[in-house]
């Protein structure tokens, strides 16, 4: 889809979740991108902490500098997905695990079309 946009700034970061069709929760706080084509994405810089993402299509998004805290993958898809100093859900970083599509995820959060280690 090609989106344009990056999370640099909180105006920006809810720009370009709104723009990819991500949901906000007033309630708990928290982005749900669950079931969005956010192929080709650019999501760099964004704060994505407690967000989720589960059958979510990523393939070719950008998720260099984004950080994932406690974020969720389940049955995402995400190999092609560029990982860059992307900080993983257990606050580890991509460029410390050797495979980052891979790396620290949550317990079974991993995208589902991450190769198997």
């Amino acid at each position: 889809m090609g989106f344009a946009s990056s999370c640099r700034t909180e105006v920006d970061f809810v720009a370009t979740l709104d723009a990819v069709g991500c949901a906000f929760s007033d309630s708990s706080g928290v982005w749900n991108c669950g079931s969005k084509d956010l192929s080709g994405a650019n999501l760099k810089s964004c704060d994505l902490t407690n967000a989720g993402f589960s059958t979510a299509n990523l393939s070719g998004a950008s998720l260099v500098e984004a950080v994932l805290v406690n974020t969720f993958f389940r049955n995402a898809t995400g190999a092609s997905a560029v990982w860059a100093d992307t900080t993983y859900p257990y606050n580890a970083s991509s460029d410390d695990s050797g495979n980052p599509c891979c790396g620290y995820f949550l317990n079974g959060q991993a995208p589902a079309d991450c190769p198997v280690e």
